[in-house]
């Protein structure tokens, strides 16, 4: 294409990856706002399947192991200590939840918004 301009796309995934990634080395307390529960809800669950990591399991948001709702990876930001670990705020069984508000493993929010942990 000589004089031309190159059009690129980019897919809703990457830019949701690009943007964990950002997240996973700004501080915690940002990391914990745009969390890989939300992505993995929101972008990557058709491409993952139904497959997610437990606690202490390995997991790595650039390799899509993503952990399950309630947890979240912690560990050095390309270290192969890298392990799921429950959040301390989650939600138990029967409360409320939300794509922002997690229920403890192994329950998962029924409803983006004002669900129920099941």
């Amino acid at each position: 294409m000589k004089g031309g301009k190159m059009m690129t796309t980019t897919s809703p995934a990457m830019i949701a990856l690009v943007v964990v990634v950002a997240a996973c080395l700004a501080s915690p307390a940002f990391a914990r706002t745009i969390d890989e529960d939300m992505v993995h809800a929101i972008m990557l669950r058709g491409q993952l399947g139904d497959r997610c990591r437990v606690p202490g399991e390995y997991c790595h948001v650039m390799q899509l192991k993503i952990c399950c709702e309630g947890l979240y990876c912690t560990g050095s930001a390309f270290g192969e200590d890298r392990k799921c670990v429950p959040y301390a705020d989650c939600r138990k069984q029967n409360e409320g939840c939300s794509m922002t508000v997690s229920c403890c493993y192994p329950f998962n929010c029924n409803a983006p918004y004002q669900g129920v942990c099941q």
